[in-house]
């Protein structure tokens, strides 16, 4: 367990996690990729529902360079320089949204259906940091870095209010909605585009005992990005009937692939006609972590306990503990389990690879996915270093 960096480095890492306390695995996959979605998928996820359900999908790259001051005394001990791709997809959701998107409203005939206090976030962003190692004393340190972010794309649709009533013959609809859709400038969402910038900071304080355990509190990500005045804001509050129609399934969107309603869509631009042009702040997925990690046996097994608290709406703390056993001075194996955020108990395996200067690890946080299709989390990474002499 290192506190201040023994050489320099350079690396890459990639990789996603998805968990939610109630969407499946293979429900997920398939949404995601576009895919046939039958019923009895959905059954799965519907007998796991309740009053609110949340999800989050987080995916990126980064590849950063590190760089050792050559100096035992001096007070700024290393330098580096990252550059990072990353995509936050997130949702917190009653029980009947879930069913009236995917099921329709065929089931809501004679009946309101709740669609209060929902919450869809989808955020693409690029960021440039820059960060220094301060030497606090011989046993302590801080890592502090400041970015630049870029702001690619965004879609965020809130509910305050919201209901929508099936009439018993399916002649209307009646919706009553406080709601608000934000979205980034439509005529441009390709990975060349700069439609927000906003800023970035981690900090992070390190102290080592004399036993050789690290104690590590911080925070990452923390930061916005403000989206420019090119961007759509639709707001909401009204009442509003549908009628002259078959209403019955006018909400089965999808019954084989994910669709998407965004603030240009004919959907939206039937019922909701304040649509104005401004500027929006969004915020990023930080996150506020402690850990304590220990060795023993000169670093041939070790065992770090982590509690974090993801800071985005209906996150809930998480609790993890990891124990890792050197096989020899090539290979490590690490066992993990956690339980919390957006999901409930799971396990974690990984691997680590040491061949001369170079460093492979990879491994999953979130194993149930990939083992159970009902599983309601699955991740992979991997990350590839090298010091440098």
């Amino acid at each position: 367990m290192e506190l201040f960096p023994e050489k320099s480095s350079v690396g890459l890492d990639a990789g996603f996690a998805f968990r939610s306390d109630c969407i499946t695995h293979e429900f997920a996959s398939a949404y995601f990729r576009h895919a046939f979605i039958d019923e009895q998928i959905k059954d799965r996820v519907s007998k796991r529902l309740d009053a609110r359900n949340a999800f989050a999908l987080d995916f990126g790259v980064r590849t950063y360079y590190r760089h050792r001051i050559q100096s035992d005394s001096g007070r700024f001990t290393s330098w580096g320089i990252e550059l990072e791709d990353r995509h936050w997809i997130h949702s917190d959701f009653s029980s009947d949204a879930f069913e009236l998107y995917f099921r329709g409203n065929r089931a809501y005939k004679g009946r309101s259906a709740d669609l209060s206090n929902f919450r869809f976030s989808d955020l693409h962003w690029q960021a440039v940091k820059a960060s220094v190692q301060i030497r606090l004393s011989s046993h302590s340190a801080l890592d502090a870095g400041f970015g630049l972010v870029r702001g690619q794309e965004f879609l965020d649709i809130r509910t305050k209010r919201g209901s929508l009533y099936t009439a018993p013959n399916g002649d209307y609809l009646d919706a009553d909605l406080d709601l608000t859709i934000r979205q980034q400038d439509s005529s441009g969402t390709g990975f060349d585009s700069w439609n927000g910038t906003g800023a970035v900071m981690d900090l992070r304080w390190k102290k080592q005992f004399r036993d050789g355990s690290l104690f590590q509190i911080g925070v990452s990500d923390f930061g916005f990005i403000g989206f420019d005045d090119g961007s759509s804001f639709v707001p909401a509050d009204t009442t509003y009937r549908f009628e002259g129609i078959d209403a019955t399934d006018l909400f089965d969107f999808t019954d084989t692939v994910s669709g998407t309603i965004n603030s240009d869509s004919a959907f939206v631009q039937g019922f909701l006609t304040d649509r104005r042009k401004e500027s929006s702040l969004q915020p990023l997925p930080g996150l506020l972590r402690a850990t304590y990690s220990l060795q023993w046996s000169e670093g041939k097994y070790t065992c770090t306990w982590e509690v974090q608290q993801r800071l985005f709406y209906a996150a809930r703390p998480m609790a993890r503990m990891e124990g890792s056993w050197s096989i020899n001075r090539h290979h490590r194996l690490h066992l993990g389990l956690q339980y919390g955020e957006y999901t409930t108990w799971v396990a974690g395996l990984g691997y680590t690879l040491r061949l001369g200067s170079w460093q492979f690890h990879a491994g999953s946080r979130f194993l149930s996915g990939w083992i159970n299709p009902e599983g309601r989390s699955a991740g992979a990474f991997v990350t590839l270093r090298k010091q440098l002499p």
